[in-house]
């Protein structure tokens, strides 16, 4: 089975294929982020760029670094850095900057490489804004 084919997502629901049983998961961020707080692991990743979650939801990773995804990857459209910027300033007031990681919601690997490019420019231009603005 392929990856694209392993899983299923609903409304609400995240549908798991693993060529075994079919998992079945159906809770929030509301629940999931606290857990992961509570984890053993270092670092986690948001996908934030065209997603629906809201940014608030973050503060609740408490102790951990965040991977914030400002580039949506599913997108033909070239973010500007000034949104780039504008979500990174607006994660900062969730999680202290000095544990927030910038970068893409997922890989880029089917992209056109020059799309692909023009949005990584994006996302360091928006950073660098960003770091202009603040110090």
């Amino acid at each position: 089975m392929r990856g694209a084919d392993r899983y299923r997502f609903g409304a609400g629901r995240k549908r798991i294929r693993t060529g075994g049983p079919t998992l079945l998961f159906a809770v929030g961020h509301e629940a999931i982020f606290p857990a992961l707080a509570a984890s053993r692991i270092d670092q986690v990743s948001v996908e934030c760029a065209g997603a629906k979650i809201p940014l608030d939801l973050i503060a609740l990773l408490e102790g951990k670094e965040v991977l914030l995804g400002v580039i949506d990857v599913a997108s033909d459209r070239v973010e500007t850095p000034d949104e780039v910027a504008a979500t990174i300033e607006q994660a900062s007031r969730f999680v202290p900057v000095e544990r927030l990681y910038p970068c893409t919601n997922c890989g880029m690997a089917p992209m056109d490489r020059a799309l692909a490019v023009r949005k990584l420019f994006a996302l360091c231009a928006g950073a660098h804004l960003l770091r202009d603005k603040t110090g």
